[in-house]
């Protein structure tokens, strides 16, 4: 394991917005901190949590100062969650990371790396591999109506059109802080359908 330097301004922000996820938040966060590529912040803001899920988090974030935990006063509804991450992120980079998804080892290296190397990218995502709550592996969603081989002119039109196309997935990718945040202040209220995140919906 390499040494850590927590005084270095991390390359890249996790953010994990949660409501109720002890069954799940364990091995989302084992897969952050299982990263080969180990300068990131981990943020995670509890949207007001009825189950262990506090408990939890105090305790990771007690022994890894990566990990900054905040707690809502009240349930603010999972799209304010999901922006209250981003805001605090210090990272140059930033992803989001549901309680209830995780990370394969190589992710973020590949990814940061990736960004790193090329200062125009605004974002960078991959396939996803969808996980039954057996831990059973039900199939890949492969981004395929967005890949960067393909034109811009024709991208864009899949990438628009949900819910057709499964390129919400996106959001889920390493993207520039900056964009993230000045998206997020520009865009309306989205109803959000589907997901473990839309269970602390308003």
């Amino acid at each position: 394991m390499p040494t850590i330097n927590v005084n270095k301004s991390p390359d890249i922000s996790i953010g994990m917005p949660v409501y109720n996820g002890e069954n799940y938040i364990c091995e989302a966060i084992n897969s952050v901190l299982n990263q080969t590529y180990q300068n990131f912040e981990l943020i995670i803001s509890d949207n007001a949590s009825t189950d262990r899920t506090q408990e939890i988090c105090i305790a990771y974030a007690e022994r890894d100062a990566r990990i900054k935990y905040f707690r809502q006063r009240e349930n603010c509804g999972a799209h304010l969650n999901f922006i209250f991450v981003a805001m605090k992120a210090e990272g140059n980079l930033f992803t989001w990371l549901a309680h209830d998804d995780i990370l394969l080892p190589e992710f973020l290296f590949e990814a940061v790396n990736y960004m790193l190397a090329r200062p125009a990218v605004t974002l960078v995502t991959g396939d996803f591999k969808i996980i039954g709550s057996d831990g059973v592996e039900k199939g890949i969603e492969k981004l395929e109506t967005i890949r960067g081989h393909l034109p811009w002119t024709s991208r864009r039109l899949k990438f628009f059109r949900y819910p057709i196309s499964n390129v919400y997935f996106c959001i889920y990718g390493v993207m520039r802080s900056a964009a993230c945040r000045s998206a997020l202040q520009t865009v309306p209220l989205p109803r959000l359908l589907g997901g473990s995140e839309g269970a602390n919906s308003k």
